[in-house]
């Protein structure tokens, strides 16, 4: 039976993709041949817990190499990083409140901004989170979107 899904245009892959969580994005790459690197070079990153998750560490360096591991010439339209507790069998509270966590956090938000042209940036979590002092910079960005965010910081920076 032939492969019709892979013989599809890159760009309705992506879109495809889009829709995935990343571990699930990742995944395709097992698909076929023609799957194997199209994950990195993915328009959305949609970053969300992985039930069952047991291990925040490995959880973070999983994000950490999904970040480097990206085609750095493939833009990145939008980035969702979505945290919710029930998706974690460990404390994500406890966790993200240490500050090195916090940090590392902010990074990949910082690292997104930098892959443009980012057009929506969605964040969603829980946990009071110290946004990043570096400012919100993209000349691109149309949709900033913060669900159940407690931020601590008295303003955001917007600037440039």
């Amino acid at each position: 039976m032939a492969d019709c899904i892979s013989a599809l245009p890159d760009d309705l892959l992506h879109h495809v993709l889009s829709f995935l969580p990343a571990h699930d994005a990742v995944r395709t790459c097992r698909l076929a041949r023609r799957w194997r690197h199209l994950w990195k070079s993915a328009w959305a990153l949609r970053v969300t817990g992985v039930k069952g998750c047991i291990d925040p560490e490995r959880f973070f360096n999983f994000i950490d190499s999904l970040l480097l591991l990206r085609d750095p010439s493939a833009g990145l339209n939008s980035f969702e990083l979505d945290l919710d507790y029930d998706d974690f069998n460990f404390d994500l509270f406890e966790f993200l409140q240490m500050p090195a966590n916090e940090l590392h956090v902010n990074t990949w938000i910082q690292h997104a901004l930098t892959c443009g042209p980012l057009m929506r940036l969605v964040l969603c979590t829980e946990v009071p989170l110290e946004l990043p002092n570096d400012p919100f910079i993209s000349q691109h960005l149309t949709k900033l979107e913060l669900r159940k965010v407690d931020v601590r910081s008295s303003t955001l920076d917007f600037s440039g």
